[in-house]
């Protein structure tokens, strides 16, 4: 049975530098006064003790006000922006505490950042700086969707001044799955490829309630659950730059879903801007069209409109659309989606996973030809979905951050 309708960087790390105003020594003055008699002079003597007395007080209230550790943090890359997004969500999410002291004489002692309840940088500092940035890259997938999330850093310095700052933002990991029923029916049939998409995108802290295997779903349906969703699995009927409804099973009406037809949809969800700080929704991470021939060409690219992020111009930065270049044997279905997304689970970018299915497909016989051949990814080879980024096949120092 086919399934054709018609035929290494280090990304957490602490910057240090000399502070742009640096302290420097106070001069002081010297105050002369002539020599009276009398009651003049005891005049005098009473000024001049009400002026230092008023100098002294003043200066107690300056150093009051300057003094101590100033913490603050900015999302992005170093040195972060000032903007703060509405969510945290794909692989690519990234922070930068910036430490100081303004203590008179002093410099920072130690430094801290935590993300949730996970402390990741909680370090003494060797040499007399007076400011430290800390830079931290982490995947949204290390939590739970809909965690609102806390950023804190913290820093310390020698003269027991202590500073802290936090942030919030929310999490946001969205999966919408659906299947042909015939295929889905029985969640344990070679043809079922939504059971294993679900099983390992929970596992990824994906929220898969947006599942749909029932009989005669719609072309609206899905629409409807590509809106806001981060990840889309689809496992249905296709061709190059069309894939099927559920709709003909009821009906005997074949429905068919175009690039056209998902444009104005992730548009919508998107806003204006670019992510993470646009004005709606994330934009798709990663879109795996489980069909004959979707991947022949990119036309699906459609799905990970803006295209581009906040942080750069690299076109689809993290982002890809995976699709098949073949007709494909159905009953091959199960296995082929375990291995794609066990991969992705296992921290591999998206070729990597692919290569991984393609040889299930083809097992026990070799792959004839590229792995490439069969299966394309559009967009960013390396994109993740566990793991931090890197913009390589290398894994971040600590995987998630």
């Amino acid at each position: 049975m086919l399934k054709n309708a018609t035929t290494v960087s280090v990304y957490a790390h602490t910057r240090y530098g000399v502070h742009p105003d640096p302290h420097r020594a106070g001069g002081g003055s010297a105050l002369r006064f002539p020599q009276h008699k009398g009651g003049v002079k005891r005049n005098a003597l009473l000024a001049l003790g009400w002026r230092l007395l008023t100098h002294i007080l003043l200066c107690a209230l300056a150093c009051s006000s300057y003094a101590g550790v100033q913490v603050s943090i900015l999302w992005g890359p170093f040195p972060g922006k000032t903007e703060w997004p509405n969510y945290a969500s794909g692989t690519r999410c990234e922070v930068v505490a910036h430490i100081s002291t303004n203590t008179q004489y002093a410099y920072l002692t130690r430094v801290k950042l935590r993300i949730g309840i996970e402390t990741l940088i909680d370090q003494t500092l060797v040499y007399p700086l007076p400011y430290v940035y800390l830079n931290v890259r982490f995947a949204s997938t290390h939590f739970p969707d809909s965690t609102n999330l806390e950023i804190y850093a913290e820093g310390a310095d020698s003269a027991g001044q202590r500073g802290s700052a936090s942030r919030y933002v929310w999490v946001y990991n969205k999966a919408t799955l659906y299947g042909r029923n015939e295929w889905e029916n029985d969640p344990c049939a070679p043809t079922a490829g939504v059971p294993p998409s679900s099983e390992f995108l929970s596992a990824m802290n994906h929220n898969v309630s947006r599942t749909c295997v029932a009989l005669g779903w719609t072309k609206q349906m899905v629409l409807n659950d590509i809106e806001p969703c981060t990840v889309f699995y689809v496992n249905t009927h296709g061709n190059i730059g069309v894939f099927t409804s559920d709709y003909d099973e009821l009906t005997g009406v074949m429905e068919y879903i175009l690039p056209e037809d998902i444009l104005p949809v992730r548009q919508a969800a998107v806003g204006t801007g670019y992510p993470p700080f646009n004005t709606g929704l994330p934009p798709l991470s990663l879109a795996f069209i489980d069909a004959c021939l979707t991947g022949a060409d990119n036309s699906f690219s459609v799905f990970l409109y803006p295209y581009y992020n906040g942080y750069d111009t690299n076109w689809c930065e993290n982002q890809a659309v995976v699709g098949w270049r073949i007709p494909v044997d159905a009953n091959k279905t199960q296995a082929c989606a375990a291995a794609f997304w066990c991969g992705l689970q296992d921290g591999e970018t998206a070729h990597q996973a692919r290569d991984q299915m393609v040889a299930e497909y083809f097992y026990p016989d070799p792959v004839p030809g590229n792995f490439s051949d069969h299966d394309s990814v559009w967009g960013d080879y390396y994109t993740r979905l566990n793991g931090a980024y890197t913009g390589t096949d290398d894994f971040a120092p600590h995987f998630w951050w």
